[in-house]
């Protein structure tokens, strides 16, 4: 099942430094696969969206940034925001 996401919220922080694509509010999205970091956040990686590996020193070596998964609402394959209660199926 492919899930969508919805940009709602493309501000770029200090650390979009490391992103050669950025992504764009109001585009649909679609999930690559999720990480959890360090500090416990959801990071996406998108299908539409290929960025260059980076050395991220944490981790202690080279890793394609991703996408904090607050930057995004679920929304269905017509663009239609998911309630609340539907997304907890759809981050398993």
């Amino acid at each position: 099942m492919k899930k969508y996401l919805k940009c709602i919220d493309d501000s770029r922080p200090p650390a979009a430094k490391h992103f050669k694509q950025w992504i764009t509010e109001g585009s649909i999205y679609t999930i690559r696969r999720t990480s959890t970091s360090l500090t416990g956040a959801v990071g996406v990686y998108l299908n539409e969206i290929h960025n260059p590996s980076v050395f991220i020193p944490e981790f202690g070596g080279n890793v394609e940034p991703n996408f904090n998964i607050n930057r995004f609402a679920y929304v269905d394959e017509l663009g239609l925001e998911i309630h609340e209660e539907e997304t907890e199926k759809l981050v398993a």
